[in-house]
């Protein structure tokens, strides 16, 4: 097998429906003076901007303006030379990713259409493919023109008819309250020429089972022979990290395509585990196809040994049933955030983006990431990243917040056919752990009949109840598949059973005042929490970078466009609640007291969850990180700055957490422990009085039980006003601070804290590594001003009084000392501490 790539420079035009066929461009290609230059893997957003034909769609409000472009035809074109060798073999254009009904011709003949953007399609090419130079032109509309005329009133479950049901693309670029309506168009993924001999190596899959200190390996490779008669194949699997383990199968092949298996044994194998259960093993797989003893094809991956199970089992107290992913035997408490496509122009998210978002979320503690229905099957890069950091995947299917023509055959059948691509290119990744059917198809449907507003049934059903749940117990039965998120008994979104969406609060309160009543997640005693959500605005740089310079204000269009819709009043009710009404605050106050509050509420109600272990056994909080600039509810933004919010998530998920919790008028401390080995360590806690600045302590021996939770010691009642007192508790080990924690009795309350001026030290450490801070008195939420290029391990962290902490930094040494150290503890704004704020010294 060769392959050559495609990719690279294209030429592009724009014309009306049918206007390129009437003009030959299928034979011809398209005329030089309607071209201009594009890039494939792309967009036709991005060939526009480069052409200086549209702006960037995602700054102020120019995404309306791009909605001109979905009615039109984008012509690619592009000449290619194939030497003369080929001749009588196999040849096929395989495109990863077509946005969305393609024409393909090669040579001005017609070789392929396509109407799934999700999947790649091989066109085979063999009779119009010629020795020297060879015209590709691909036609690709977004797709909205071929499912006019369909039945939509049917299958209206929110926001009205929509002719997204219909198309196999990404649901959220027709518009959703946390991105811009922006219809994604083009050659999005990898072009290859690929031609075989007599031969070729389809798929390789690998399914592993433990077995009593050992790994029992399944191979299963799918050869398709291109000629007319039986031939004799040989296929050889190596498995290697360290030493060498292979399978040989040798077998004859029919024409057409076939199956072949075998098996091997691997003793004391090195198993894949998540964080932080463990190392996330992989092996490195080459798998090669030979004839005659001359090889033929070949496919190398990597892979993980692992088994993975859900538990579902009654839970003592009448709090239902469990719903707890196990990894190689052990329960994992999943700890980690729904993740969408991380642009809304898809074909724009670089393997760089991939690397920077993911090693994130792995240094954030991040154990899982959901993959949200209205999103797409990402990139083989995502899926790599996620094996390598030990990051579960949740998987959902791309379906979202709507009935599905499952009544429609050719639609199912076109799902079916999806479904099989996608459950085959990304089985052999060890970090996927579960199979979903859609994101919240069935419970918007539950909530929608008692008011007469949906179906007689949730048309989809037929999809996550057989089509999905079959293909999946065929292709993939290693893992296990759940029908929606959420999902779980006569409510779906029950707190007894299955998986729930925490909406209760945030959006799905009657009232805006409740939606920020944060301490009501300590009432939530969901099984596996799979969404909840928490607002606040982007750093004052990034919304430098998506709004307009005259629109650089709370009251602008365009901030209002950039704001989440469901979420316009929130952040202001927040403010006026727990520190000041938004037009007492400047701009830089209003951003940085909106994102502490978000970083208070995810922080309060991750710990609440995680003490909870295995009662609850997940928390994945609503979303990680933008599509676009917006104020939302991510933790990092899409200019990939970390909200203050990245830090509390990061603390909160530890390995080894020390936790607090109201308890009547005393306070618990909790040790929580994901590690499979026991943490044992010195705890100090105790009261400080934010009056006086008076701190009471004790000390005393402590352990949290293995991959468990438990309190481990209880403060007694303070006489006073709440508000008076903070409960604090350190956790360290062999004189190392492993976790630190405190708790306000006042709750949320923040404008009633007496919180006492703080003056913070910030030292660079000699060799420019570390930061050393301290302080003469409690400082609360320390936010650590460092100028662009600058990672800090750590920031918006409180200090007790005379505690010393070591915060790890890198970067240019003239950037690092202009590092400064600012408390929450008064309300000034951000510009008026930095004039006098003591600089790193």
């Amino acid at each position: 097998m060769s392959k050559r790539t495609l990719n690279g420079r294209w030429q592009l035009a724009c014309a009306e429906p049918g206007e390129g066929e009437t003009a030959g461009w299928p034979e011809n290609g398209t005329p030089q003076d309607r071209r201009v230059e594009a890039r494939v893997p792309g967009d036709v957003h991005l060939d526009l901007i480069e052409a200086g034909l549209i702006d960037e769609p995602l700054h102020g409000r120019n995404a309306p303006d791009c909605q001109w472009m979905e009615t039109r035809d984008w012509w690619h074109a592009r000449s290619f030379h194939v030497s003369p060798d080929l001749a009588g073999q196999r040849v096929e254009l395989h495109f990863a990713g077509l946005d969305l009904t393609a024409d393909v011709w090669l040579n001005g003949v017609p070789v392929g259409h396509a109407e799934n953007a999700f999947v790649p399609h091989d066109f085979d090419v063999t009779d119009a493919v010629r020795p020297g130079s060879n015209l590709l032109v691909v036609r690709l509309d977004c797709g909205l023109r071929a499912v006019e005329g369909r039945e939509l009133e049917r299958y209206a479950l929110t926001g009205g008819p929509q002719p997204r049901v219909w198309m196999r693309k990404p649901q959220f670029v027709f518009g959703w309250d946390w991105a811009p309506r922006l219809a994604t168009c083009g050659i999005w993924r990898a072009v290859e020429l690929r031609s075989y001999d007599a031969l070729a190596l389809r798929d390789v899959c690998l399914r592993s089972s433990l077995e009593a200190g050992s790994a029992r390996v399944e191979v299963l490779a799918e050869v398709e022979n291109f000629t007319s008669s039986p031939m004799d194949a040989t296929v050889e699997v190596v498995l290697e990290r360290g030493a060498a383990h292979s399978v040989t199968i040798q077998q004859p092949v029919g024409p057409g395509r076939q199956t072949l298996t075998g098996q091997l044994v691997i003793e004391a194998p090195d198993l894949w585990w998540p964080r932080p259960l463990g190392e996330p093993a992989l092996y490195d797989v080459e798998a090669t196809l030979s004839a005659e003893g001359a090889p033929l094809d070949r496919l190398g991956f990597r892979c993980g040994i692992r088994e993975v199970e859900l538990i579902q089992e009654p839970l003592e107290d009448g709090e239902g049933t469990s719903f707890v992913i196990a990894v190689n035997g052990e329960k994992v408490f999943c700890k980690g955030a729904n993740w969408v496509p991380a642009d809304s122009i898809i074909a724009r998210v670089s393997p760089a983006r991939y690397r920077a978002l993911v090693s994130a979320a792995a240094e954030a503690n991040f154990n899982m990431l959901r993959i949200w229905g209205g999103g797409i099957y990402e990139d083989d890069a995502f899926y790599d990243l996620c094996d390598e950091h030990g990051i579960l995947v949740w998987q959902d299917f791309p379906f979202a917040c709507a009935y599905y023509p499952d009544d429609d055959e050719a639609f199912v059948a076109a799902v079916e056919d999806e479904s099989r691509k996608a459950i085959i290119r990304l089985r052999n990744h060890p970090c996927i752990a579960l199979w979903c059917g859609n994101n919240e198809n069935q419970w918007i449907h539950y909530q929608r009949r008692p008011s007469g507003g949906g179906a007689e049934r949730c048309f989809g059903e037929r999809l996550y109840d057989e089509l999905l749940p079959d293909l999946c117990a065929r292709l993939d039965p290693t893992r296990p598949y759940w029908p929606s998120s959420p999902y779980g008994g006569e409510d779906p979104n029950s707190e007894l059973l299955g998986d729930r969406h925490a909406w209760n609060i945030s959006i799905g309160a009657p009232t805006v005042a409740e939606r920020v009543d944060y301490t009501r997640y300590a009432l939530d005693r969901g099984k596996f929490i799979s969404e909840f959500r928490i607002i606040a605005p982007p750093s004052l740089d990034s919304l430098r970078r998506c709004l307009p310079p005259e629109e650089f204000a709370r009251d602008s269009e365009s901030w209002a466009f950039h704001t989440n819709r469901f979420e316009k009043g929130t952040l202001g009710e927040a403010l006026k609640r727990y520190w000041r009404p938004a037009e007492e605050l400047s701009l830089d106050d209003y951003v940085r007291f909106g994102q502490m509050i978000q970083a208070e509420a995810l922080k309060f109600s991750l710990e609440h969850w995680r003490r909870r272990k295995f009662r609850t056994a997940g928390a994945l909080f609503w979303m990680y990180a933008d599509c676009w600039g917006e104020a939302g509810w991510t933790v990092i933004d899409y200019y990939l700055n970390r909200k203050p919010s990245y830090y509390a998530v990061k603390r909160a998920f530890a390995p080894a957490l020390v936790s607090l919790a109201a308890a009547g008028e005393g306070v618990e401390v909790w040790l929580v422990n994901d590690l499979l080995d026991g943490c044992s360590g010195k705890l100090t806690c105790g009261w400080l009085d934010l009056r006086t600045g008076a701190v009471e302590q004790q000390e005393q021996g402590a352990e949290a039980p293995p991959n468990g939770a438990a309190c481990v010691a209880r403060l007694a009642p303070r006489e006073g006003a709440p508000e008076r007192w903070m409960a604090f508790a350190r956790f360290e080990r062999e004189g190392r601070l492993v976790s630190s924690n405190r708790l306000f009795l006042a709750g949320f309350e923040f404008n009633k804290l007496p919180l006492a001026p703080a003056r913070v030290d910030c030292r660079l450490a000699a060799d420019g590594g570390a930061l050393e801070l301290t302080t003469d008195n409690f400082a609360w939420g320390v936010h650590l001003e460092a100028p662009r290029g600058v990672w800090l391990e750590d920031n918006d962290l409180d200090l007790l009084p005379g505690e010393t902490r070591i915060v790890a930094v890198r970067g240019p040494e003239t950037l690092l000392e202009r590092i400064q150290a600012l408390p929450l503890n008064d309300a000034v704004t951000l510009r008026d501490r930095s004039a006098s704020a003591p600089p790193v010294g």
